[in-house]
């Protein structure tokens, strides 16, 4: 096997010049050429001036997608049958020529040959590759090379993003682009590596034939180019395969035909023995490759004829009584089945298994549409419910509260008071349980289809992606055309500007990374290298699908000075159906939502709101303070603030008694979204909003709740109304509790010194003037406040009082009529001589005890008889 063939080159027309009426070469027009590509043969030297060529530079041709022409380098439909008429070699139809152009490009590739020059030709820039195939023109025998350009018709997508232009001899490239002969790409098929693979020497044991487990060999089936020829499945058993296997391997008189096998970006020989298995009158191929100490093993059953070729003539050469070992594949085989392995019977039971779980899954998934819609459009009109009553009636901040909580806890000697949760005002919460559902259904169709599709593993690899820092910014580019765009597509949340918008952008990629949620795939075959990752957004498009951030590497910073800063970029937003149709990732492996989150959700619950014990605690000096950052706010509202610590305590009491008097819940902490991206954090802090009385402003201070010790951690001072309203949408609620608040924007806050006159201006003394007067008319109203309940009280004590002595007099009238009555009676039954006289008496007795009964009915009489 040490001869390779010398390929031969191609033809050159001779045509008479009709100047000089010489006879000159002409190329014959080669594949790929375009319509105004010169005629630049020597002949013409004599007329045409000489370009003027600069090299600018040269490096080698890294893909996007795996070392092969396919998805790199575009090859039109004309050239595939242009150049099979003008090359020497013989190919059997087009198809068969374009895969011998896509693996030996695959080859040049792995043996680092294909380079991209970059060219100045008279003031213009070309940028273009080379490929030897190894193919020549059939006149001159001379050697074509197959010149790529940058495919500018579609730059829409990563693929192709290169074409097949023209194909040029030496000489020509020489001439054209000032490339010489010795920086063109070598022949593959005559490297040493290459040469030295074909010269080994075979050696077949029987040991070989009885030691491989056949049952686990690879068998590369039929594919559909062999429309001709009928399919068969084979069945037989172990042992009279190898008995098989045993009579053609003792045949040495055919030659082991070497193929081509490429992988990896790297690609070895291999030999196929041709087996004729007698009993079921077919041929086979058995494919081996040497292993380590020149041992060989077995690689793979070949049942394709076709395969075996294009692969055999990747080697180079051209030999007949290679190809004639051929001539008896006159059928297709799909499958060998061995009777005697039993994992045949597991099959065809998994495989009924599966055609019935496939319509069971067709079924589920048009249930699982229907679901969606519904309830889509349930959840729709219950927040536009709960949007009309929230505007007529404002936030029932009531409902926040645990009802089974209506008592006073004490928790570590500290009064809870009742529960305060948020987790239930966030958006979509009210479909919980359809969420629930809907994960078990995407779980059970995604396992499905893995199945299906994956026997064992899947197509990509999955991990964890973050950055260091954490969050988008100084990592992941987002272009403000982005942003202006998708900023009136989204239906939740709203965004008021691009800024408002790149804000969540840059922190929901903060939280997904600190709580190990966003994901970053490898072995994405239509990513550019391979690479792709996926941040949910938490966003929902005007259908209320979730929106995921597709992000890519950036390659124009990867090859810039700096790129480490923005490697990567924001390209889109996707569905996970349009994520799972592009990029073949499953439901189930994209990341989850971060608002969902066990420990986020548990951070939206408080024991208790802030009480003034919480004040005492605060340590003024150790307070962040965040300053206002916007440049459009009024003057009038930017003010400086300079204040005790003493007094701003305080106006923080006061802030504390207001919140948790209220009555319409308008007044409760509100939760913001805090984040450290250094240092991977993220947290959930409250806001309480303070008036600063004597200069009639408003700062937010932020506390922590610590839920072991219950208590809250004062941790940071918000001079800006917007900063807290930004952080605030994080939390992903359904309404925004910031709207009750009036706007503020502070310039300067400062603590000064207790002491009186320590470094006082006459700003600080009026305004320590106006704080004294106004903690007085403060006091002063509350002590009439209760002056005046205090005297109402009274008055009421003094009324019930007076209605309680005349029911008593009442009572005593009548119980002395009641007694006058009752003596009557009895000196009426004393008297004899008027017993004759008793019938009419005892009438006007009864008359008068009915009208008595009626003017009191509330006293009862009962004469004795």
């Amino acid at each position: 096997y040490s001869h390779i063939a010398d390929v031969n080159p191609s033809v050159i027309d001779i045509t008479e010049c009709k100047d000089c009426g010489s006879d000159i070469t002409e190329e014959t027009e080669g594949i790929g050429y375009n319509d105004d590509t010169p005629n630049n043969n020597t002949h013409n030297n004599h007329v045409t001036k000489p370009k003027q060529i600069t090299r600018i530079s040269k490096k080698e041709f890294i893909t996007t997608f795996p070392a092969r022409a396919h998805l790199n380098i575009f090859t039109p439909k004309e050239a595939t049958p242009k150049l099979r008429a003008d090359v020497e070699e013989h190919f059997d139809n087009d198809f068969v020529l374009y895969y011998y152009m896509d693996m030996t490009t695959a080859l040049q590739m792995n043996d680092h040959q294909v380079n991209i020059f970059n060219i100045n030709i008279d003031d213009e820039m070309e940028e273009l590759g080379i490929v030897n195939y190894d193919l020549h023109i059939k006149s001159t025998k001379k050697l074509i090379y197959g010149i790529f350009k940058p495919n500018d018709e579609d730059k829409k997508t990563d693929k192709w993003k290169w074409k097949l232009s023209e194909f040029k001899t030496d000489d020509q490239i020489v001439q054209e682009y000032g490339i010489e002969n010795s920086e063109l790409p070598k022949s593959s098929r005559k490297t040493q590596k290459f040469i030295q693979a074909l010269k080994s020497n075979i050696v077949i044991q029987e040991s070989l034939i009885d030691d491989t487990k056949w049952f686990e060999i690879m068998q590369i089936k039929s594919l559909k180019r062999n429309v001709k020829m009928p399919k068969i499945t084979v069945e037989l058993s172990k042992d009279m395969f190898i008995k098989e296997l045993k009579r053609s391997f003792s045949n040495v008189g055919q030659p082991l035909i070497p193929i081509v096998v490429n992988k990896n970006r790297t690609h070895w020989i291999e030999w196929i023995k041709i087996i004729y298995i007698q009993s079921q009158d077919i041929y086979i191929g058995i494919s081996m490759k040497m292993v380590n100490n020149n041992a060989l093993e077995v690689t793979s059953i070949c049942l394709d004829r076709g395969d075996i070729l294009n692969k055999h003539r990747l080697v180079g050469l051209d030999k007949s009584a290679y190809i004639k070992q051929l001539d008896g594949f006159k059928t297709s085989l799909t499958e060998i089945k061995f009777t005697d392995n039993e994992q045949n019977d597991l099959e065809k039971k998994i495989h009924t298994l599966k055609g019935q779980i496939k319509s069971q899954q067709d079924a589920i998934i048009r249930h699982k549409d229907v679901i969606k819609t519904v309830k889509r459009e349930n959840a729709a009109m219950k927040t536009q419910i709960a949007y009309n009553n929230h505007s007529q009636h404002g936030y029932n901040h009531g409902q926040m509260y645990n009802n089974n909580d209506a008592q006073p806890a004490q928790q570590n000697g500290v009064s809870t008071g009742p529960e305060i949760r948020y987790n239930d005002q966030l958006y979509d919460t009210e479909s919980k349980q359809d969420d629930e559902m809907e994960d078990e259904l995407a779980q059970l169709i995604d396992g499905v289809i893995r199945d299906n599709k994956f026997s064992s593993n899947l197509p990509y690899k999955v991990n964890i992606f973050r950055t260091n820092p954490i969050g988008a910014k100084k990592n992941i580019y987002i272009e403000k055309q982005f942003t202006r765009f998708w900023k009136n597509r989204i239906h939740f949340p709203k965004f008021s500007d691009d800024a408002n918008m790149y804000y969540w952008l840059d922190y929901t990629a903060a939280i997904q990374m600190s709580q190990g949620y966003s994901k970053q795939y490898t072995n994405i075959a239509t990513a550019p290298g391979n690479f792709l990752a996926v941040i949910n957004y938490e966003m929902r498009d005007t259908n209320n699908n979730i929106l995921y951030g597709i992000i890519l590497i950036d390659e124009a910073k990867a090859k810039s000075d700096e790129p480490k800063k923005y490697p990567y970029k924001l390209c889109a937003l996707m569905t996970e159906k349009e994520i799972q149709s592009k990029y073949g990732i499953y439901p189930g492996d994209l990341p989850k939502r971060s608002r969902k989150h066990p420990d986020f959700l548990k951070q939206l619950v408080i024991q208790r709101s802030i009480m003034k014990q919480d004040i005492n605690q605060i340590n003024w000096s150790n307070l962040k303070l965040f300053k206002s950052q916007s440049t459009t706010k009024n003057d009038a509202l930017k003010k400086s603030v300079s204040i005790t610590q003493s007094v701003m305590k305080e106006y923080v009491k006061v802030a504390v008694d207001r919140m948790n008097t209220s009555t319409n819940g308008s007044n409760k902490p509100i939760p913001i979204m805090v984040i450290d991206k250094h240092n991977n954090y993220y947290g959930i802090e409250w806001i309480l909003t303070v008036n600063i009385i004597h200069r009639n402003v408003d700062v937010g201070i932020s506390f922590k709740y610590d839920r072991n010790r219950n208590v809250f951690i004062a941790k940071a001072i918000y001079l800006d109304k917007s900063e807290i309203e930004s952080k605030h949408k994080l939390i992903g609620l359904k309404y925004n509790y910031c709207q009750n608040i009036p706007d503020f924007s502070l310039k300067k806050f400062k603590f000064k010194s207790n002491k009186p006159g320590v470094g006082l201006t006459d700003e600080d003394d009026e305004a320590a003037s106006d704080i004294s007067i106004d903690l007085q008319n403060e006091v002063r109203r509350l002590q009439q406040m209760v002056d005046q309940e205090q005297r109402r009280s009274i008055q009421l004590n003094q009324q019930l009082m007076n209605e309680r002595q005349q029911q008593q007099q009442q009572l005593l009238v009548l119980q002395q009529q009641n007694q006058q009555y009752l003596n009557n009676y009895n000196n009426m039954y004393a008297v004899n001589h008027q017993q004759q006289q008793w019938p009419q008496q005892q009438q006007q007795h009864q008359q008068q005890y009915l009208n008595n009964s009626n003017t009191h009915p509330h006293q009862q009489y009962f004469p004795n008889i």
